[in-house]
């Protein structure tokens, strides 16, 4: 799914659920068809007709915000507001003083490397979930499989700072 070569068809189409995001071959990660597949942002452009996003109140803090800092009282006002025409502010021009030439600074030559730069894995890549900065148990071979232990993690500690992080090792020599 990484470059869309056949024509959009809103009618021939089915909901696919997103569910994460991987930065080292900058595609989303979908469910589909009971598998998770790779989708570039080119094919969901293309191809995405509508799109849904699930809220709800159940972790909302006492401020009306989640532990994450979404304020769900600020998406209602915004919602509101589509459809009402945008107006730009006319900026007031500023009148800018001339200022003197500077002399250009001389740049110093860059020094020659000592010796070649080579990175050396140690270690594989594997997700983990932060509770309140502490690393929890297991170690997850896929995304998605930390996506719902730190789904999980959330609702059992309604109000911990829960994260999932990539980790790896490496070496420069």
């Amino acid at each position: 799914m990484k470059k869309p070569t056949w024509p959009a068809n809103p009618y021939n189409g089915h909901a696919v659920c997103l569910i994460g995001y991987d930065d080292a071959t900058d595609m989303f990660k979908v469910a589909t068809w009971g598998e998770v597949w790779d989708m570039s942002f080119d094919w969901f452009q293309k191809y995405c007709d509508e799109s849904y996003a699930i809220l709800n109140d159940l972790s909302l803090n006492s401020s009306g915000r989640t532990a994450e800092g979404f304020d769900m009282a600020a998406l209602q006002v915004d919602l509101q507001q589509i459809g009402a025409p945008v107006v730009d502010p006319v900026p007031v021009p500023v009148p800018v003083p001339p200022t003197p030439p500077i002399p250009p600074t001389p740049v110093p030559p860059n020094p020659a490397p000592t010796a070649p730069l080579s990175i050396t894995a140690r270690g594989g890549g594997y997700w983990v979930v932060c509770l309140d900065d502490v690393v929890q148990s297991p170690q997850h071979s896929q995304p998605f499989e930390a996506v719902e232990h730190a789904d999980k993690a959330r609702w059992a500690n309604p109000g911990a700072k829960v994260e999932i992080k990539h980790a790896a090792t490496y070496a420069v020599a």
